[in-house]
């Protein structure tokens, strides 16, 4: 058991360090898929922060809170996720595939009554990350992602994302 723990180390401080933190900050449209009456678009953003790993995978802790249209009333969804991104190519334009999973808290406030959630979701994604002239290590950040949330009446919803990234 031993040797296991100590292997598992030594890959994981070999892999991180080749690794470079970034942060991130973007903002949020979603749409709902048709199959959820009850929400139609949202927006919101998220704050996000990193590890890139010898340039090719990004290992990501993502905090994001979105707000709904619903009836008129108020709707709210915010989660904490992980996030993996996989970059074929390292050159000026780099795009990604990823795939997070999260816990989401679920909040629908309505005259009468209150209904709060805390569920798992999903969220596969597809992306572009451009250099900037800015600075060698800020970067802009758009994606196109899917999310499947398993609340009550299974929120399924597709998000377009822009941002900026860091790198320190």
């Amino acid at each position: 058991m031993k040797r296991i723990i100590f292997i598992s180390t030594f890959l994981l401080i070999t892999l991180l360090a080749n690794a470079q933190l970034f942060i991130g900050v973007n903002t949020i449209g979603s749409f709902s898929t048709g199959q959820n009456q009850f929400i139609n678009y949202g927006g919101g953003g998220n704050i996000n922060v990193g590890y890139l790993v010898k340039n090719k995978i990004d290992l990501i802790a993502n905090f994001e809170k979105q707000w709904f249209s619903v009836f008129g009333d108020k709707y709210e969804l915010s989660s904490i996720s992980g996030i993996v991104k996989y970059y074929p190519f390292d050159k000026l334009i780099k795009p990604y595939l990823g795939f997070g999973i999260g816990y989401f808290h679920s909040y629908l406030e309505l005259p009468d009554f209150e209904l709060s959630e805390y569920v798992i979701g999903f969220s596969p994604k597809i992306g572009i990350l451009f250099k900037t002239n800015l600075s060698e290590n800020l970067f802009v950040n758009t994606e196109f992602s899917y999310k499947k949330i398993f609340t009550r009446n299974n929120i399924n919803l597709i998000s377009l994302n822009f941002g900026i990234r860091y790198l320190f």
